[in-house]
């Protein structure tokens, strides 16, 4: 009897919240009577129930249906999204984003309705969040401004911060004159205004972590050698069959050989860039938490504009696979660490769970968490080696010291 009452009660929850979308209150509001009649704890009639008293402005008595709710079903995620945008409808967006963190963390998905409240939950999350950068967004510009002051005294240098025109692709240029104690920072005019404050705090750690390194005599960066460019070659493979086939088709093998060269170069450039941001994206949490906001929407952008790795998983390239697998991995351990910042309140990750990327991500993340408290200013490159050895990319770089003209202490040109 009891299973015959919940089906009972199910299938008048559903015809409530067909009438509830047509707002037709009344009916709605007597068959939720005869639906939690026969069952008390019907999940869908209470979320029903929800979704009514809050279509009819009962705020109060839908949040409190609702904590009774996810009290009652902790695993059913359509509580916690109702009380999530309750929260955000009023202005409340710090609960509002709470109890979205706490779907994400509680909730399963054993339904396909279940499956779309989580998706519901991700734009809500974005929407929250967006709201959240907008009302803090003054207090934020001058939090960064000041953030910019204490590292003009930190590094010694005047930092200069203005629009301009940035070459295609790029939203950034940076400049320094070492002798003349001058750092500019132009930024593409066509940057979200919402987002400056991140991109710009982000640059003000970069440069004060390269003077620290340079105080601290680590000036090394990555460079390839004639004694690395025959592993390099090897790594290329320019004799596997899809090569071949493309000469057969008539390209042109030098050609196809400089563009695989390109290639590697700017592969390596990933993994000596890779543990940079995640340092600095981490450090900015860590220094400026008010950023957060902000913080999010960015690397949700960013992130959301590498490349689709199923797509490229399914099409031959010149970059051999390994190496293709190395890159998206780059890629996706810096979603992890967006996932981790943001309390997995991001749909990302789910592009690479499925894919033969993610064991070795998850190798790169457990690299990351070991190392990562433990380094200063100067000190990725114990990272960027870590890195290196998981993808297979070790021998395929050397360090050089290298002090920039007109450092105190540089070698005379």
């Amino acid at each position: 009897m009891k299973k015959h009452n919940t089906t009972a009660s199910m299938r008048m929850a559903r015809e409530a919240a067909s009438r509830i979308r047509h707002h037709d209150y009344p009916a709605a509001e007597r068959l939720l009577d005869q639906a939690l009649a026969l069952d008390p704890n019907c999940c869908a009639a209470l979320n029903a129930r929800c979704l009514l008293l809050a279509s009819t402005g009962r705020t109060p008595e839908a949040i409190e249906l609702c904590t009774k709710t996810i009290a009652a079903h902790p695993a059913d995620p359509q509580a916690y999204y109702d009380l999530a945008e309750l929260h955000r409808r009023d202005g409340r967006l710090e609960q509002a984003l709470s109890f979205i963190e706490q779907l994400f963390a509680k909730a399963t998905v054993r339904s396909h309705a279940s499956d779309t409240t989580r998706s519901r939950a991700y734009a809500l999350c974005r929407e929250v969040q967006e709201a959240r950068a907008t009302r803090d967004h003054e207090a934020t510009v001058e939090m960064v401004e000041g953030f910019r002051r204490s590292t003009e005294t930190l590094t010694g240098f005047r930092i200069v911060v203005s629009p301009g025109d940035i070459p295609e692709g790029l939203w950034v240029g940076v400049r320094t004159d070492w002798k003349l104690g001058h750092h500019v920072i132009r930024y593409s005019d066509s940057f979200p205004s919402l987002l400056l404050p991140h991109l710009l705090a982000g640059w003000f750690l970069r440069f004060e972590w390269t003077v620290q390194a340079l105080r601290a005599g680590k000036s090394r960066f990555l460079t390839t050698t004639s004694a690395t460019q025959p592993f390099l070659n090897g790594l290329l493979r320019l004799g596997r069959p899809y090569i071949k086939r493309l000469i057969r088709q008539g390209h042109d093998p030098a050609a196809i050989a400089r563009a695989a060269a390109t290639d590697m170069a700017n592969l390596l450039q990933t993994l000596y860039r890779c543990p940079i941001e995640l340092i600095v994206e981490s450090k900015l949490r860590e220094r400026l938490p008010a950023l957060a906001p902000a913080q999010f929407l960015a690397m949700e952008r960013d992130l959301s504009a590498a490349l689709n790795p199923v797509e490229q998983l399914r099409r031959e390239q010149v970059r051999p696979r390994e190496l293709l697998r190395a890159g998206l991995a780059f890629d996706c351990v810096r979603v992890l660490l967006h996932a981790s910042l943001s309390a997995s309140t991001t749909k990302l990750p789910q592009r690479y769970i499925a894919t033969e990327v993610y064991p070795l991500a998850s190798q790169l993340w457990a690299a990351w968490s070991a190392l990562g408290p433990s380094l200063g200013p100067g000190d990725q490159d114990r990272l960027v080696d870590a890195f290196a050895e998981l993808t297979g990319l070790r021998q395929g770089y050397e360090w050089t010291t290298s002090f920039p003209p007109g450092w105190p202490g540089a070698p005379n040109p």
